[in-house]
């Protein structure tokens, strides 16, 4: 059984559905979603690095005393956040329906 439908009407399903068929859509939203951790802080030809637009180097900015227990901790906590939004979009992947192939079908009266 689909653990979702316990939580999903139909309407919700067949959206879902139709977005998990939809790997364009997906591949922007994650883009969008996850545009913090993936994309800033990168470097780019012709543009000045900026280390701290980083998800990771941003930890600890606003306090310098804190330990590095805390700091690592809380870099612990934003990557199982991250694994937690990733494996989200590999859960789409079960709504997608199966389609049967589109070839010859058999007569039965043969």
């Amino acid at each position: 059984m689909n653990p979702y439908k316990l939580v999903l009407n139909e309407i919700e399903q067949d959206c879902l559905e139709r977005l998990a068929k939809d790997i364009v859509t997906i591949g922007a939203l994650k883009k969008v979603l996850l545009f913090g951790v993936y994309f800033n802080g990168t470097l780019k030809k012709g543009e000045n690095p900026n280390p701290l637009l980083n998800f990771a180097a941003r930890i600890g900015e606003n306090d310098v005393n804190m330990s590095n227990e805390t700091m690592g901790s809380i870099l612990r906590a934003k990557i199982e956040g991250l694994a937690t939004v990733e494996m989200g979009f590999r859960e789409l992947e079960k709504f997608k329906k199966e389609e049967k192939p589109k070839g010859e079908e058999s007569n039965p009266a043969r």
